[in-house]
């Protein structure tokens, strides 16, 4: 499938106005406690990434190696269950395939904030709706750009989101791991490919097609 990344372009100009989720993962960091899913989770970056959904008013769901999919709002007791295996992936991903195809029906944009198994229970909804954050400096990578969006409006979080979208092109070759974007595409880079809303015509070379899987607990 060829995407045209032009009538994204134009989504965009309108994207602030539109539902937006946010699904991060879990943190080790939690409270010896029952709690709030909100307030469970300790961990420096979980609570980053909840006051930046919080501060642009985006909807937040949390990848859980017990429960699945958590909102903000459930109750969690203490445990230590993550999300380690092919086993561990198939097993949560069965317990909350149902809300994710829900929640993808319900969202214009969703951002992905999620190590590399924590993506794959989510990556049947993984298409050009998603935004996947990655950064390969790891933890302080993700603090520094988490500080910058904050600052932000929302339609600018977008539109400086926009190089994590996921992209369905032939053309497309990432390093293993790393998310299927234009951001991390090597033919993109190495062969100059700019697709725009004006100029959306690709060059004739054979295509590249690889198959990518798109790292645990923050």
């Amino acid at each position: 499938m060829i995407f045209n990344i032009g009538i994204f372009h134009f989504n965009y100009i309108v994207e602030g106005l539109g539902k937006t989720l946010v699904i991060n993962g879990c943190s080790q960091g939690k409270l010896s406690h029952p709690a709030l899913a909100r307030e469970f989770y300790t961990g420096q970056l979980f609570r980053m990434v909840r006051k930046f959904s919080e501060l642009h008013e985006f909807d937040q769901r949390i990848v859980s190696g017990k429960y699945g999919l958590l909102s903000m709002g459930d109750l969690v007791d203490p445990y230590d269950m993550k999300i380690c295996t092919k086993a561990d992936v198939k097993r949560v991903r069965e317990k909350c395939l149902y809300r994710l195809i829900e929640l993808y029906k319900t969202y214009d944009t969703i951002i992905v904030l999620l190590g590399k198994k924590y993506r794959e229970v989510i990556s049947p909804i993984l298409d050009a709706k998603c935004l996947v954050i990655f950064d390969k400096k790891g933890f302080f990578g993700y603090y520094s750009l988490i500080a910058k969006l904050s600052q932000l409006s929302r339609p600018q979080v977008l539109e400086d989101l926009s190089k994590f979208r996921v992209i369905e092109c032939v053309y497309s070759e990432v390093e293993k791991d790393l998310p299927r974007t234009c951001y991390f595409c090597r033919y993109r880079s190495e062969n100059k490919c700019n697709w725009t809303l004006e100029t959306q015509s690709l060059p004739t070379v054979k295509p590249i097609q690889t198959k990518t899987t798109s790292e645990g607990e923050f």
